[in-house]
C-alpha cells in the first residue's frame, strides 16, 4: 500500500492549480501523476491512446509481445514489464491504471 506524507503548506487551491498547470513547473505535463490531473481533461482519452500506442510500438520494436507486456503491467503495476526504449516506461507510468482499465471496459462494452 502506498504511503503518502502530507504537509500543510498554506496555499489556496487556485494557487496550487496554477502551479500544477504551469508547463515550466511540470516539464510540459511530464510530472503530472494521473491522467485525470491533466490541464485539459477533454484530451485525456486521446492522450491515453497516444501513450499506449507509443508504448505498443516501442515494445514491438524491441521484440516483445506488446499485449502480454501491457497486460502484465496493468495487472501488477510493475514497470519492468515495459521497456525503457523510446521512454516507454516513463510514459506509461504517467497513466493511472484505473483510468486505463475503465476505458478498456467501457470500450469493450459500448463500442
Amino acid at each position: 500500500m502506498p504511503y503518502l506524507k502530507s504537509r500543510d503548506i498554506h496555499v489556496t487551491p487556485n494557487r496550487s492549480l496554477n502551479y500544477i498547470c504551469d508547463p515550466k513547473k511540470t516539464q510540459n505535463g511530464l510530472n503530472i501523476v494521473s491522467l485525470n490531473c491533466m490541464p485539459d481533461p477533454r484530451n485525456a482519452y486521446e492522450e491515453m491512446k497516444r501513450i499506449l500506442t507509443s508504448v505498443y510500438t516501442s515494445l514491438t520494436e524491441k521484440g516483445y509481445n506488446p499485449i502480454n507486456q501491457i497486460v502484465g503491467y496493468l495487472l501488477s503495476e510493475d514497470p519492468t514489464y515495459i521497456t525503457n526504449h523510446n521512454n516507454a516506461r516513463a510514459m506509461i507510468c504517467r497513466l493511472d491504471r484505473d483510468d486505463v482499465l475503465q476505458e478498456i471496459v467501457r470500450h469493450y462494452l459500448f463500442d
